[in-house]
């Protein structure tokens, strides 16, 4: 993420604005894990495996801990920093595990089905 976005917010305390990147923001988000798990599912949804990757590093990253995570995940932490830094390729079984760590699981459900009519060019592509 880009570290010159900024929020803006106020200290009632103080009084004088107080200013979080927004990386920090994202972060104190993605604690709450529900609001993590609704950005995992809309990056699935977005059918774009990037963007799932990088939301799943988002999450690692907002909850600390790297070698108690890659402990809990049977991985290595060497793994996980890979994947934080988006080099090589990600197994399907290494993000399982992660997502297994993180207390989600990753599921498949049937694609409503488009009902096509004979002879149109959807249908002669299949």
């Amino acid at each position: 993420m880009a570290s010159g976005n900024f929020a803006f917010t106020l200290s009632l305390g103080e009084m004088k604005p107080k200013f979080r990147s927004f990386e920090e923001l994202l972060d104190e988000y993605l604690e709450n894990p529900e609001f993590a798990m609704s950005f995992l599912n809309q990056a699935l949804a977005d059918e774009d495996i990037d963007a799932f990757k990088l939301s799943l590093t988002d999450i690692i990253r907002a909850r600390g801990k790297i070698s108690l995570l890659a402990k809990k995940a049977n991985l290595s932490r060497g793994t996980l920093y890979k994947l934080m830094d988006g080099k090589g390729a990600t197994e399907v079984e290494t993000v399982l595990k992660l997502l297994h760590a993180l207390g989600y699981d990753l599921t498949v459900t049937q694609r409503p089905q488009i009902r096509m009519r004979k002879g149109s060019a959807i249908h002669k592509q299949i």
